[in-house]
């Protein structure tokens, strides 16, 4: 099992930020290094693997010797009387003592036995499950990481695209001033200009929410993040090889699908367990046992006793209720057994759609790339057009505006298209710090 950084690593990587914090911007890397000494989540996550993991000594405890000692120490009087005659006679004050040591070895105790192997596959399952938390984390750092960057992108192009209308309505004003423009001309390039406006807020308030969703979770900066200019990126970088083979790893390695199995066999200890009230336990039995005066007839007198022995044990009638839990711990198993089942199905046809979802995710960075310099291409023609006279502004705004939402597409396609690959990478169990490391370069690609 793969174990979170330890925590002279977490210190390591906390002081680095820190250092670096203000001449160097933070990678995906770092941020995911971070996350795990701060992340709750995967804290929790832990505790509970480890709570489960104690299950197992408890369990185990009821299959090893158990040995006991007591002893005991009274003050005591007795008095004997005669019914007969009336008379009786005062023992005075004694004391009476008695010790015990009883050493008990089970030797057969089905109920105990089942339930030895239920707490290791409950470990077992709760290990998987702190591997989903570790995927999910992976997942968190990542989809924060490129909100921040996606929202940033958006602000930026916002803001040129409010400058660029600020400069047509200049130029739109200038034309009519000049009598070669129109009312509607200036009118339609205010309006714009007022939209991008609202762009620009409507931006500034997504990045503010997504360095806060970033912080939450890795307790760092967002300004620190890097700036990435997504037309840099390449998208076939992001490309899954061996669907076929990924896929039966997803079967084999899910955390969540190993979780439910090792449910699965827990349940079915449970069964085991609930059927051993109905069967026998044999245990051997050895103790050494001394007291004195322990009676008032033995006033006075000492005993000292040995045995072992085999002490076999057969229960009989239990008012049904070992029947009725036998039902129950089977509904219970059938239960997890359909749930298993029906999650299995689900996450394959989840695999399916990421896979699509990366492939065409690759196609659409591609196109888009193309849509921006065919858009820019039209914007330098309506722009020429609008000098030469066969162009005027509401084409050169239209272009604008087109070249804008080209550039957001492309930006939008291309972290989407690194994350769908993270989630896919996820339900194998595949994101670790070398899954991490190599989205990590490949955004630095992309760095101004």
């Amino acid at each position: 099992m793969r174990r979170a950084l330890s925590k002279t690593g977490y210190l390591t990587v906390l002081l680095s930020s820190l250092f670096l914090s203000q001449a160097h911007a933070v990678n995906l890397e770092a941020a995911y290094l971070s996350a795990q000494s701060y992340d709750a989540d995967l804290q929790s996550a832990e505790a509970t693997r480890l709570e489960a993991e104690e299950g197992i000594p408890v369990a185990r405890a009821a299959l090893l010797p158990q040995i006991n000692y007591n002893f005991q120490r009274n003050k005591a009087n007795t008095t004997n009387y005669q019914l007969s005659t009336g008379t009786n006679r005062n023992t005075g004050d004694y004391f009476t003592e008695s010790e015990s040591l009883t050493l008990r070895q089970p030797l057969y105790k089905k109920s105990a036995w089942a339930s030895f192997e239920s707490a290791q596959a409950q470990s077992e399952a709760a290990n998987a499950n702190y591997r989903k938390e570790v995927q999910n984390l992976g997942l968190r750092v990542a989809s924060s990481y490129l909100e921040v960057l996606l929202a940033r992108v958006a602000q930026s192009l916002a803001n040129a695209e409010t400058k660029a209308l600020e400069g047509l309505v200049a130029l739109a004003e200038r034309a009519i001033k000049a009598g070669t423009g129109t009312r509607t001309d200036v009118d339609d390039a205010r309006a714009r200009r007022d939209m991008a406006k609202a762009r620009v807020s409507e931006a500034n308030m997504l990045l503010n929410r997504a360095s806060r969703d970033f912080q939450t979770v890795t307790d760092i900066d967002a300004s620190l993040l890097p700036a990435i200019d997504p037309r840099s990126l390449r998208g076939k970088s992001m490309a899954i090889i061996n669907r076929a083979e990924w896929l039966a790893r997803i079967e084999a390695t899910s955390p969540e699908l190993q979780s439910l199995r090792k449910q699965v066999d827990a349940a079915n200890a449970e069964i085991e367990r609930a059927k051993g009230g109905h069967y026998p336990s044999l245990d051997l039995v050895v103790s050494h046992q001394e007291g004195q005066s322990e009676t008032n007839i033995t006033v006075g007198t000492g005993y000292r006793t040995n045995y072992a022995g085999l002490q076999f044990s057969l229960p009989l009638v239990s008012g049904f209720g070992v029947m009725a839990q036998v039902r129950q711990t089977s509904a219970r198993a059938d239960r997890v057994r359909h749930t298993l089942e029906s999650t299995r199905r689900k996450l394959l046809a989840e695999a399916d759609r990421l896979y699509l979802a990366v492939e065409l995710g690759i196609e659409k960075a591609e196109a888009t790339e193309q849509a921006i310099a065919s858009a820019e291409q039209a914007l330098i023609s309506a722009q020429k057009g609008v000098s030469a006279g066969t162009r005027n502004i509401v084409d050169v705004l239209d272009s604008e505006r087109r070249v804008y939402e080209m550039k957001r597409d492309q930006a939008i396609s291309i972290f989407e298209l690194a994350n769908n690959r993270l989630k896919f990478l996820a339900l194998a169990d595949a994101i670790d710090g070398e899954a991490i490391k190599y989205t990590s370069n490949w955004l630095a690609t992309g760095r101004r």
